[in-house]
């Protein structure tokens, strides 16, 4: 197992392991909180404040201002799941991105499935860091949430804490 799929897993285990105990998430202040989603569900999350966030179709498009990791928080209805990883495929294909493969881990808790899928990209000819975080709550409006990021492996490494400081800040709640 890679260093980033057992830190994934372990990002998974904690992620499902604090939805599972609190039922919703915690947020710690950080500098700007940005709605993903007004509508059912409310989903907010905190980013650092030199990070730039942008109102896409779906969610929220947040970046660091050296454009060296980018993150993607969607809220989809059942069955636009297929759309939304068309939509970025798209997107990595104009980016250059050479896709290789797939690997997906999901946990089942208490009826919310929580899935990570890790893809073996290229980008520039060299190894990129992509994945994808499904996470099906189970809420009454039925909707689900897709987390989709990317970095190169230096930012990964170098923005590791202030990325798992906004993943603990996300928030879910139906209205």
């Amino acid at each position: 197992m890679t260093l980033l799929s057992t830190r994934l897993s372990r990002c998974l285990a904690g992620f499902v392991a604090l939805m599972i105990a609190l039922g919703v998430f915690v947020v710690p202040t950080l500098a700007a909180s940005v709605e993903v989603s007004p509508a059912r569900p409310s989903v907010r999350v905190n980013t650092p404040s030199d990070w730039i966030s942008t109102r896409i179709s779906r969610g929220v498009q947040i970046k660091t201002r050296d454009e060296e990791l980018f993150v993607w928080l969607e809220v989809y209805r059942d069955g636009e799941l297929n759309a939304v990883i068309a939509e970025h495929n798209a997107y990595w294909k104009k980016e250059g991105i050479v896709i290789r493969g797939r690997n997906q881990q999901s946990e089942e808790k208490d009826g919310r499935i929580f899935s990570i899928t890790q893809v073996d990209a290229l980008w520039n000819g060299e190894p990129t860091v992509l994945y994808y975080m499904d996470l099906d709550l189970k809420l009454p409006s039925g909707r689900k949430i897709v987390l989709t990021y990317w970095a190169s492996p230096k930012a990964d490494q170098e923005y590791a804490a202030r990325f798992e400081a906004l993943m603990d800040s996300l928030t879910v709640t139906e209205r």
